[in-house]
């Protein structure tokens, strides 16, 4: 299975001098498979360590082996010092009751380490590192997935005639992706049996799975992820509405469940959107701390937990309609959070009238994004952004072909995922 985060991976290796890289993602998204995939395809020595719940596994030239503790590793480790380029991967970090015992092999020069995991943050491990988060399938990925080579290719190639000339398949399978998602698991099984009622299986299979997870957390903080978790995909049908905790229990302020927010976000649970109150670089000097949206990790778990009916997918395009155009906005934060890899912000008028979708930055610019899939005309909101705030061309992500319009550009929703491509081509 393809996945464009094995090109960050090689980009790393190619660093003469490498900090200790940390991939951060939720359950089941593929860190694993991606680190596998790398170790395939690279020529220097390599070890690959999992912290399993039964134990120490090593593997090393394709043998299994085990290790009692940390000091043997640390020791076996050692003694392949006079190796050059060696390579270790820690996978599931997480189930080390101290994450900081590894910091030995973290110092060790002659190591280049990987480090895996779900739940370890940044900042537990008292190291530097450089940070890769990952995320479900795009929809590029995807397609490839499905063996729908060809209409990847033209994305990936930015071919717009070919783009244009497929438009409706890249709709229908947009609808196919709204449906089945894009974890790993469930992708890979669709692709194999064509089975909708096996991609529900998978699905609840691994929102179960996120749910045991935040209950190890422990009574109160695992039920509490587990509210908001449930509750945001509840929050994201209704109108333009920032996240409410009221919603989940009357009374309740900011305080006492902004650390739940975070910790779902950092560990790739949700995707969280600050407001921001005007644009700017960098943006995160403009952000209003107290207002923000959350999206829940997969369009695919989403639709699961809608109990969304595979017959909506034959009804045109009716599925874009669905709770506030809820999958529509599901898609786009999800492409944009696989492809910026930035922090993402809305923007909202203070009497609410006019909004824009998603703001985000990109190298020295900030570009509005509108969803307008309905309406061949441009959105207020992006006339009145544009009166308000000069000299940002804006982005009206449609059903139309791809086209400049001089202060904005018409971007059909299926490559909304190449934007970055679009902007350093100055296409």
């Amino acid at each position: 299975m393809y996945r464009e985060k094995i090109n960050e991976l090689y980009e790393w290796n190619k660093k003469k001098r490498k900090f200790p890289l940390l991939i951060k993602g939720a359950r089941r998204v593929g860190k694993t498979f991606l680190v596998k995939e790398f170790l395939k395809n690279i020529s220097e020595n390599t070890v690959y360590i999992n912290f399993g719940q039964d134990g120490i596994g090593y593997l090393d030239n394709d043998l299994e082996k085990k290790v009692e503790n940390i000091g043997q590793l640390i020791n076996l480790l050692s003694n392949k010092n006079n190796d050059h380029n060696i390579i270790v991967v820690l996978d599931n970090i997480e189930n080390l009751e101290n994450v900081k015992e590894i910091k030995e092999i973290l110092e060790n020069k002659n190591l280049s380490v990987i480090l895996v995991t779900s739940r370890i943050l940044e900042g537990e491990l008292d190291f530097k590192v450089q940070v890769m988060n990952i995320f479900p399938l795009n929809y590029q990925e995807f397609l490839y997935a499905i063996d729908e080579k060809e209409l990847a290719d033209y994305l990936e190639k930015l071919d717009f005639e070919s783009i244009d000339r497929e438009s409706k398949k890249y709709i229908n399978n947009l609808k196919k992706y709204i449906y089945i998602g894009g974890m790993p698991e469930v992708v890979e099984n669709f692709a194999r049996s064509k089975d909708y009622r096996l991609v529900r299986e998978n699905q609840k299979n691994i929102i179960k799975v996120f749910i045991e997870d935040m209950e190890k957390q422990g009574t109160v903080l695992g039920d509490q992820l587990k509210t908001v978790w449930l509750n945001s995909i509840e929050q994201i049908q209704k109108e333009n509405k920032e996240f409410d905790f009221r919603n989940i229990k009357i009374g309740t302020r900011l305080v006492e469940y902004e650390p739940i927010v975070e910790i779902l976000k950092e560990r790739g649970y949700v995707y969280k959107v600050n407001k921001a109150l005007r644009p700017g670089i960098p943006m995160n000097a403009f952000q209003d701390i107290l207002n923000f949206k959350l999206f829940p990790l997969d369009l695919g778990l989403i639709s699961c937990l809608m109990n969304l009916d595979l017959s909506i997918i034959l009804q045109g395009n009716e599925i874009f309609k669905i709770g506030n155009k809820v999958f529509e906005k599901q898609f786009v934060i999800q492409e944009l959070s696989n492809t910026i890899g930035t922090q993402i912000y809305y923007w909202k008028e203070n009497n609410a009238k006019y909004e824009i979708d998603f703001l985000v930055q990109f190298q020295a610019k900030v570009i509005p994004i509108k969803i307008n899939l309905w309406d061949n005309k441009i959105d207020s909101s992006i006339r009145w952004f544009h009166r308000k705030f000069s000299n940002y061309s804006s982005v009206n992500i449609t059903f139309e072909r791809y086209k400049w319009q001089g202060w904005y550009t018409d971007i059909p929703v299926y490559m909304i995922g190449k934007i970055k491509n679009l902007i350093v081509n100055n296409k």
